[in-house]
């Protein structure tokens, strides 16, 4: 990823594969526990969710959304629009929130997409242009490597989104990417009683 094709003040940082397999994961286990189907994921709400529960408020915000994925895994299985070499690539759509621009990145099986990740990490964690960073990586996976960026980061609101609190406070924001996912999902807080 290049550092020029950052704009907007607002970064979204996605690691396409973690997504793939958090969607999945919860969709398949979720429809068993409460007993029904459930929405495809559009993409354009969970995004939204993602930036509200990042602290972006509604108005004409500029977001950029970068999504780092595996050249072998270029598409999501229940997510729209799900091609991330096509559908999600250099496109826009805009609502209450602001405009949200699209953006993939593959690793072209050059480097892995762990290793892709971070390196993108880095680069939007020092662009001047940025002043808040939202991050939706596999903490389980190569956590260690992520919170090494984020702590380093200055100047910046970070959001860092994880499946479980971190142990120890961290000088930047943690959010619970599950929350998104199952609005997205259309999953009402009564099911899960």
């Amino acid at each position: 990823m290049e550092e020029k094709k950052l704009s907007a003040e607002t970064a979204i940082l996605i690691d396409a594969s973690f997504l793939e397999m958090l969607t999945t994961d919860f969709k398949k286990n979720f429809e068993r526990m409460i007993g029904r189907e459930l929405n495809t994921i559009d993409l354009s709400e969970l995004l939204t969710y993602i930036a509200l529960d990042g602290g972006v408020t509604p108005g004409e915000n500029d977001i950029d959304v970068l999504f780092i994925y595996s050249s072998e895994h270029p598409s999501f299985s229940i997510c729209v629009p799900a091609r991330l070499d096509t559908e999600l690539n250099n496109v826009a759509f805009k609502n209450s929130i602001g405009e949200f621009t699209c953006r993939s990145f593959s690793n072209e099986q050059i480097v892995s997409t762990d290793d892709m990740f971070v390196d993108s990490l880095q680069i939007i964690a020092e662009a001047k242009e940025v002043k808040r960073l939202l991050v939706v990586g596999n903490n389980e996976e190569y956590g260690d490597k992520i919170e090494e960026v984020l702590d380093k980061a200055k100047g910046k609101l970070i959001v860092q989104f994880r499946m479980n609190q971190p142990k120890e406070k961290k000088k930047y924001a943690t959010e619970i990417i599950a929350y998104p996912v199952m609005k997205a999902l259309g999953i009402k807080g009564e099911e899960l009683n």
